[in-house]
């Protein structure tokens, strides 16, 4: 028979109503207040971001360009962003910031067609916000193109 060497003891008892106000005190009442985390937004050649550092943590939302939208086919906006853009995410995140999972990570949101990506622990650095925006610069410059353009420029061009 095995034993769990990390099981945790709880103390089973029986309470009341007024037992567990005179263990409790006095219970604040003061509404509290709630706000929402901020994030800083930017738009690059290939894609838009929020970013903002939560808890030391680094934490950034990817979007697919506006003009791609607009623009592109759905299911060619769909393959570039669920495979090309996933795929070079990967590759430059894990040489940029040195590091793989679960220091670095990102999931694809089927609610908002985005990525969300953590690099946990980074939020420590002086100019944690430059060190993210040279990363944004380094992922869209990394981006493949298309017919030779990246495709929001491709996109941009088609328009005019």
């Amino acid at each position: 028979m095995s034993q769990v060497v990390n099981e945790r003891a709880v103390r089973v008892r029986s309470i009341t109503e007024g037992s567990a106000l005179e263990e409790v005190g006095t219970v604040d009442t003061t509404p509290v207040s709630w706000e929402p985390m901020k994030f800083e937004q930017a738009t690059y050649e290939n894609f838009h971001v929020e970013y903002a550092t939560v808890d030391g943590n680094m934490v950034v939302h990817f979007f697919v360009h506006p003009n791609a939208i607009k623009l592109w086919p759905e299911a060619a906006v769909e393959h570039w962003w669920q495979n090309v853009f996933a795929s070079t995410l990967s590759d430059v995140a894990q040489d940029y910031f040195k590091a793989t999972t679960p220091r670095i990570m990102a999931k694809y949101t089927m609610e908002t067609a985005s990525w969300w990506f953590k690099a946990q622990g980074y939020g420590h650095l002086l100019d944690s916000v430059g060190f993210l925006r040279a990363f944004f610069e380094r992922l869209d410059g990394s981006l493949p193109t298309v017919d030779g353009r990246p495709p929001a420029c491709a996109v941009a061009r088609a328009s005019s």
